[in-house]
């Protein structure tokens, strides 16, 4: 989930062996569950409206795409990753979402993710930030959010790389 200042981009991907993968479905959430007086829905404001991140649950985290073999079946989405910054006050409703997750058991299939500080940072590591001790910091981070920062410099390379293969991995 890509956050924008009045919306949620959403990607959802198949992964399968060496690699593999594929676009199961790429669509925005543009409106929220709030009304105006008219009734007519508001625009998300993800900066603002913890209740706008609430729209996340049924329309990605808990959401089934159905199997194309006339089965019947259903397959769930696995986990989810979403940016949790931008727009002042994303930070704070993002890591509120998480804990209201957490509160509901449905953490587990939840991760922040932020962009790495350095070029030397690992590929992905899982962090619990804590910026109570930081002046004029207003994030929210107590240290009870796991935020996975991802180095986006070896992960751009990565892709590059392997958009250049003319052979299949393994």
């Amino acid at each position: 989930i890509d956050i924008q200042k009045n919306r949620f981009v959403i990607q959802v991907m198949g992964w399968g062996r060496q690699l593999e993968h594929w676009i199961v479905d790429r669509y925005s959430l543009h409106t929220s569950t709030r009304c105006d007086a008219n009734g007519t829905m508001l625009p998300l404001d993800p900066a603002a409206f913890l209740e706008d991140w609430e729209r996340l649950i049924e329309k990605v985290i808990t959401r089934r795409y159905p199997l194309d073999d006339n089965s019947g079946r259903s397959m769930p989405v696995l986990f989810v990753t979403s940016d949790s910054g931008g727009k002042l006050g994303v930070t704070t409703r993002a890591y509120d979402f998480w804990r209201s997750l957490k509160q509901r058991n449905l953490h587990r299939r939840f991760r922040l993710v932020k962009g790495a500080s350095t070029d030397k940072a690992p590929r992905v590591e899982e962090t619990y930030p804590d910026t109570r001790k930081r002046k004029g910091s207003a994030s929210g981070a107590s240290g009870d959010v796991p935020v996975l920062m991802v180095n986006t410099t070896i992960i751009k390379d990565a892709i590059a790389s392997n958009l250049g293969r003319t052979t299949q991995i393994g």
